[in-house]
């Protein structure tokens, strides 16, 4: 546990994210004095359930599991686990993109962006052009939906009724270029 001298020679970022680890709550626009004094009361309220935990992240460390909240209960997933799927979701492809939108047309950027337990991404992707984007991000343009409204069919006379039905299409085109 640091003391009292260490916060002094903090800086106000630091001393923030300091806060922010215990869980403090404290202004936006705090001073670097107030939020020393905020710490070190904690800290001392606290002086014997605080402990230091390590952070470095080693080799031998892969086999480590992490409990992930299921419906079906607690999964275990490992840090080996965790990297192959950070690894897999941000893998880069060389695709095309087309905007099937028609109320869309004029734009010529997509923003699209992912996040998980494990990784986030996001970014704006010219559309029509080959461009490398993050499989997540691909992944997720490719179950996107817009709602159309379509003629309804009378099933006797397969004539339009007038009447206008919702259906669920593809919002993008995926290409993906070799």
């Amino acid at each position: 546990m640091q003391d009292k001298t260490d916060i002094t020679n903090l800086n106000i970022t630091e001393l923030k994210s300091k806060a922010l680890l215990y869980g403090l709550h404290f202004p936006g626009n705090v001073s670097k004095q107030s939020l020393g004094e905020l710490i070190t009361a904690f800290e001392t309220e606290n002086k014997g359930v605080l402990e230091e935990v390590g952070s470095a992240v080693t080799e031998e460390d892969d086999d480590e599991e992490y409990e992930t909240a299921s419906p079906f209960g607690p999964t275990r997933v490992t840090r080996k686990e965790v990297k192959e799927l950070k690894f897999q979701a941000l893998l880069m492809l060389k695709v095309r993109i087309t905007n099937l939108n028609p109320e869309e047309s004029d734009s010529n950027l997509v923003y699209a962006g992912v996040v998980s337990e494990y990784f986030k991404a996001a970014r704006y992707i010219p559309v029509d052009r080959v461009w490398y984007v993050e499989q997540c991000l691909v992944d997720k343009l490719m179950v996107d939906k817009i709602q159309t409204f379509i003629n309804e069919i009378d099933p006797k006379t397969r004539k339009p009724t007038g009447n206008k039905k919702p259906k669920l299409v593809k919002h993008y085109n995926i290409e993906f270029v070799s």
